[in-house]
């Protein structure tokens, strides 16, 4: 069967949209894949592993989230997320799920990873990267539950292949051809077959991938598959055994992909660091010096002095600073140092195996308090003058209920062009709003418009009681109207 096509892709020809100076040329694509066997106790990990190998793009399997689970964030890093199907979920089962983390600097989107709806048990999400030379690279990520009696097999053939995709994660299934420790199975022989039909081949070296906690053994059921064309491109390695029961597998494409230029933070104002009575002085001192002249002067004189004068004391004693991206794992000292014996320990399996999974315990036992004691030290930080935003926005994360955030190197795509750097999202949103906010006038409706814009400018250029009350307010008048007004009534128009 002849390699598909990707489907929903804009044809090669058609570049993403960049002007110079806003992307760059990168290196080659450094990619982990792993089955994590639940992100909430493997987050630590993770980020150790993302900062250590500078990963570009994490796939990741056995995310076992659900709908009312928040989508862990790691700073610098975008993410897609595929919870397991409801249809395949057994009763309370919070098993399969995909999750991939892309770096921030890297454009993306998400494209199809299936051809056809019979797909079985199989789970893939598939990532798009634009490399050199408008080459696209898509990664995918591959979850197959292990085969139960009675249940649904995975249906390899449901997979979109093309030349340009290259497929990872936990197969759960075994080969010769990847796996020499395990005996053949009709899964791995089916995934052999579709493998050579569609000139794929494996990348993996014979290492294992995933050790049985029960017995110290091995077996590979991590597998990474690439076009033939790719092979040589792609470099393949074992890491150290982490938290999970699979080992983190990282390999590189000799691939140069189009990188985005960082942009710095958002400022806002510093309120850990104010100083609040040398603001409260300056800002006094000003307002006192304008005193004698403050009352002729009209309304808008004195909001704008007053708005120049909170900001000039503010930016002196208050300072700003750039806003920090939510999301670093809890990573405190005692988990470090037990996280890095227990990664020794993992090079000496099966030999230590019972001490490695004393360890294993032992890390998830500290990440957990290290959670608590920094949810308790946000609560008790929490007062009167705390942030009321901050605090109702912990609780909605609590409940599941967060906003989504549209990650800045996610690609937009428009009438068949893709949008990858802020500035160009930012044009084609002034266009499209342009376009539809153009109001549209009969000849009758024009004349009309000039006939009222002649008459207004007429008035306005008459002596009398129009032309005072077109003056601004005055303080006196402004003191009238508070008196006047319902003090029970909430701010704003009538």
């Amino acid at each position: 069967m002849a390699a598909s096509p990707d489907r929903a892709i804009p044809p090669a020809g058609i570049p993403t949209t960049a002007r110079r100076g806003e992307t760059f040329q990168g290196s080659s694509l450094r990619v982990v894949q792993w089955n994590i066997d639940g992100v909430g106790t493997g987050l630590a990990d993770l980020g150790l592993i993302l900062r250590e190998h500078a990963v570009d793009v994490c796939l990741l399997q056995e995310s076992k989230l659900n709908s009312s689970s928040i989508t862990p964030k790691i700073r610098g890093y975008a993410s897609l997320r595929r919870d397991r199907p409801s249809a395949l979920r057994g009763a309370g089962s919070r098993g399969g799920g995909l999750l991939i983390f892309i770096k921030e600097d890297l454009p993306f989107r998400e494209v199809e990873a299936f051809r056809q709806e019979d797909r079985g048990s199989l789970e893939a999400l598939a990532v798009e990267i634009p490399a050199e030379d408008g080459v696209r690279c898509v990664l995918v990520n591959v979850y197959a539950p292990p085969v139960r009696q009675g249940g649904l097999n995975p249906n390899w053939s449901s997979l979109v292949v093309s030349q340009n995709r290259i497929f990872a994660g936990d197969w759960n299934c075994h080969s010769p051809l990847w796996d020499p420790f395990q005996p053949a199975d009709r899964l791995g022989e089916e995934l052999e077959e579709w493998v050579g039909r569609n000139q794929l081949g494996v990348v993996n070296d014979g290492a294992g991938t995933r050790m049985n906690r029960g017995t110290g053994g091995w077996s590979c059921p991590d597998i990474t598959v690439a076009p033939n064309a790719l092979l040589g491109r792609v470099e393949w390695s074992c890491l150290d055994l982490r938290g999970s029961d699979h080992v983190p597998i990282f390999f590189e494409v000799d691939l140069p992909t189009n990188r985005l230029r960082k942009t710095r933070g958002v400022l806002r104002w510093g309120w850990a660091n104010a100083r609040w009575e040398e603001y409260r002085s300056a800002v006094d001192s000003r307002l006192e010096d304008a005193q004698p002249f403050a009352r002729e002067w009209p309304l808008k004189k004195v909001f704008d002095h007053l708005t120049e004068t909170l900001l000039e004391a503010a930016r002196a004693h208050v300072g700003m600073v750039r806003a920090r991206a939510p999301g670093d794992p809890v990573i405190t000292p005692e988990v470090r140092a037990e996280t890095q014996r227990r990664n020794r320990l993992g090079r000496g399996l099966p030999a230590s195996r019972e001490e490695w999974v004393h360890s294993c315990q032992e890390v998830v036992r500290l990440t957990a308090e290290a959670k608590q004691t920094r949810w308790r030290s946000f609560v008790e930080s929490l007062s009167d003058r705390s942030s009321s935003s901050k605090a109702w926005g912990v609780l909605r994360s609590l409940s599941g209920v967060a906003p989504s955030v549209a990650e800045r190197n996610k690609v937009m795509v428009h009438e068949g062009r893709e949008y990858a750097t802020d500035r160009r999202k930012a044009d084609l949103f002034v266009q499209q709003y342009a376009d539809v906010s153009r109001h549209h006038f009969s000849p009758e409706e024009r004349r009309l418009n000039l006939s009222v814009r002649r008459e207004l400018t007429f008035m306005a250029k008459l002596p009398g009681p129009e032309e005072e009350s077109c003056g601004p307010f005055t303080m006196g008048e402004l003191r009238r109207a508070l008196r006047e007004s319902n003090a029970r009534s909430a701010e704003g128009p009538y």
